[in-house]
Formats: structure tokens, sequence, C-alpha cells
């Protein structure tokens, strides 16, 4: 019978081939805290810019365009027998 030693592998493998992390998983890890470390900086990018930003006065410019003299717009009235349909 196989006794299991840590990490559930074979106590006849050596130790020092079994370190319980594969590169790959550290690699991942890297990924994982850098995309939590960029979430994190793009979180307080925005609540700086929103906690630092000064509200800033709206001016509303006067118009410039003319008034319109409504009885002098001329109107254009098409008058025609209805077409027959057939």
């Amino acid at each position: 019978m196989v006794s299991f030693g840590p990490g559930g592998y074979s106590t006849t493998i050596p130790q020092h081939f079994c370190s319980g992390t594969h590169p790959k998983e550290s690699i991942m890890n890297i990924r994982k805290n850098f995309e939590a470390l960029f979430l994190a900086t793009a979180a307080l990018g925005l609540v700086a810019s929103y906690a630092l930003a000064s509200e800033r006065p709206i001016e509303i410019a006067a118009s410039t365009a003319p008034t319109i003299d409504m009885a002098s717009i001329q109107t254009v009235i098409v008058t025609a027998p209805r077409l027959a349909v057939r």
C-alpha cells in the first residue's frame, strides 16, 4: 500500500520535487494581484477627481437670434383635385 505525504503525493517521491505550488500558479497570482491593484488605483482616481472637482458656474448667454413676427411669415397653400382610384 502506498502512503501519501504532504500535498497528496507519495512518500516515495523526493520532497524537493513537490513544493506544492506550480510556477504557473504564482504567475496567475501575480496577474490577479496586478488586476486588483489596477482596479483599486482606478477607483481611487475616480474618487479623487470627483472630490477635487470644483463646481463650475453655468453662464447662459443671451439669445442673439432675431425675433420672428408671426404676421409677416409667408405661407403657401396648395390646392388640387383628388386623384380618382380606378
